[in-house]
Parts: C-alpha cells; structure tokens; sequence
C-alpha cells in the first residue's frame, strides 16, 4: 500500500482499507479462529486487474483516488472514488472473486 486513507470492518471481521495512491481498495480476510497478523497480505482487491496495477479508471470495475468507505447491514461496500465525483457500491459477501469485482450501482452526481 502507497496511501492508505480509509477503513472498515466486514460482519465477519475482515478489514478492508482504501489505498487511495494506487487507486484500489483492498480486502484483509480475518483467519478463522485468530486475528490479523504483521504483513499479512490482502485476499481480494477492488479497482484494479490484478495485485500489481496501479493505474487509474472510471469504469464500474475501475477507481481513481478512493477514499473514504462504510459498509451496509447487507456488506455492501460504499467506496468514495475522489477523482471520478461518484460513489461505487460493491456486493461483498461469500463469493467475492479476488479481482475484477464491478460496482453493482454507481453513483454519480
């Protein structure tokens, strides 16, 4: 992570967490039975391709400066994308895929 700005908790105790420099949102799953560890590395990101991009978009699968971020009752993620001028929303839940999850609803306005 290059700019880490904002954070939030999952029903299930995962912790996910903009990194607003590389215009992805990453998912920090909680072990079962044990707590988050030093250099633990992220399960699923959100806004980029794959683990090692960084480049910037405005597509639904896509982010360009998030920020801040709340989650619902339902785990949908509401991610502030700064630079597009919209909120994303992304279903998460069991079957989250580990890349390329595009918002359900973007918000623009």
């Amino acid at each position: 992570m290059a700019g880490p700005w904002g954070l939030v908790f999952l029903s299930d105790g995962s912790l996910v967490a903009s990194d607003a420099a590389h215009h992805r949102v990453l998912v920090f799953k909680k072990p079962s039975g044990g707590d988050f560890t030093t250099f633990q590395r992220a399960t699923n990101v959100i806004g980029q391709n794959d683990f090692n991009s960084r480049g910037v978009g405005n597509g639904s699968a896509q982010l360009n400066g998030p920020r801040h971020m709340g989650v619902d009752s339902s785990d949908r993620l509401y991610v502030a994308d700064s630079f597009n001028n919209r909120v994303l929303i992304f279903p998460l839940g069991n079957a989250v895929p580990t890349t390329g999850l595009s918002a359900a609803l973007p918000s623009t306005g």
